[in-house]
């Protein structure tokens, strides 16, 4: 009789601590033709490159011969495992440059404006449609950034009395 529904855990969301016999670490999770899912330093480092430059795991695992989104979901989430450092720096670095990307949008100005060339419309209008792709663009990385790396992005909270003035907890026994 199968488990029902609440008790299964998603394909690959267990962390792997498996080796081969040449003491690779793999997954047998998932694979398929042209699925890698022995874990390489080679691969580990390709995925790290590609994270810090901004891509996504999505884009990443897309591409013919990587592993699939268990397997590296997998490897990330198992402190054991070599990857899992690989993985936090990769993380890390992206959303860096992600903070810098919104400085980019902030500045990018070019299509806000569109040029009408109709009779009674002539002249220059604002492109709202761009402005507000802009400002969504903007806004997500920016709630992104706050969740991923609270410590650097997140609103910073003060706990201060009524007047402002510092908090002073007092225990009475």
């Amino acid at each position: 009789m199968a488990k029902p529904k609440a008790d299964r855990k998603a394909k690959g969301s267990e962390p792997q601590t498996e080796r081969d016999d040449k003491g690779q670490f793999v997954n047998g999770n998932e694979g398929g033709p042209g699925r890698n899912t022995i874990y390489t330093d080679e691969i580990g480092d390709t995925i790290e490159a590609r994270l810090a430059s901004g891509e996504t795991l999505i884009a990443i695992w897309r591409d013919e011969g990587m592993p699939g989104e268990g397997t590296v979901r997998g490897w990330a989430l198992n402190p054991q495992h070599p990857f899992y450092a690989k993985y936090t720096r990769g993380r890390e670095l992206g959303y860096m440059r992600m903070a810098d990307e919104l400085i980019d949008i902030l500045d990018d100005g070019q299509n806000d404006w569109m040029e009408r060339h109709g009779q009674d419309d002539a002249g220059w209008a604002a492109n709202g449609e761009h402005i507000s792709r802009s400002r969504l663009r903007f806004e997500g990385r920016k709630w992104l950034l706050s969740k991923a790396l609270p410590k650097i992005y997140g609103d910073k909270v003060a706990l201060t009395d009524a007047e402002g003035g510092k908090l002073v907890i007092e225990f009475s026994t």
